[in-house]
Parts: C-alpha cells; structure tokens; sequence
C-alpha cells in the first residue's frame, strides 16, 4: 500500500486505489491516507480494495503517533520504501515482543 500511496506502480493498480494526498494532520482520530470504499456487504468488506487502505491508515497513524510523540522525527508516510518496511518490521516485532495479544494469526489485524 505505501507503494501505491508513492505512486510507485503502474497506472491500473493506482486506479483501484484513492490516495488521498493531502492528508489532513489536524483531525483527531488521525489523517486518512487512503479513502475506505463504503460498503453494506460483508463479502465486500474482505476484499483488498478495502481491507489494504483500512489497515494502512491504521498502522501509519499508530506509528506516527508513537514516533512523533518520542522525537521530532519524520512522519511514516513521507519516507521512502525502505525506511517505510524498516519501520513497520520494528512496530510488528514491537508488538509481539510486548506480549499483550496472544501471538496467533486470527488476532493480528495485519495478518490475513
């Protein structure tokens, strides 16, 4: 998702996606990235159009509030490929070394 949010895809792969490029910082549950389809139909709600945007507002913005709260560092969505799955390697192994969830693949949100 943080390639097509780069635009670093072909043009069809871009188009199943609305990247919103102009996030808005100031909101209080935190920016959307990419817009969520709306949908009333569950079969719907597992597809990747929606699930990958859903979860990578998510991610980013727990990212970027923990970061952003301990330095003055750069936000998550503005760097680049790599720096981008170095960060979210370290959240993940953050998260399953804390220990607070039980480590299966059906209660990892980012699994599936």
């Amino acid at each position: 998702m943080h390639r097509v949010y780069r635009k670093n895809y072909p043009k069809p792969i871009l188009e199943l996606f609305n990247a919103n490029r102009n996030p808005d910082y100031t909101v209080r549950r935190g920016p959307e990235f990419f817009e969520i389809p709306r949908s009333r139909l569950v079969a719907l709600d597992k597809t990747l159009a929606f699930r990958g945007p859903m979860y990578y507002n998510a991610t980013i913005n727990n990212i970027n509030t923990d970061t952003l709260a301990n330095s003055n560092a750069t936000r998550l969505d503005c760097k680049n490929v790599n720096c981008f799955k170095f960060a979210i390697s370290r959240y993940l192994l953050e998260i399953q070394g804390a220990g607070d969830e039980n480590w299966v693949a059906g209660n990892f949100a980012l699994h599936g």
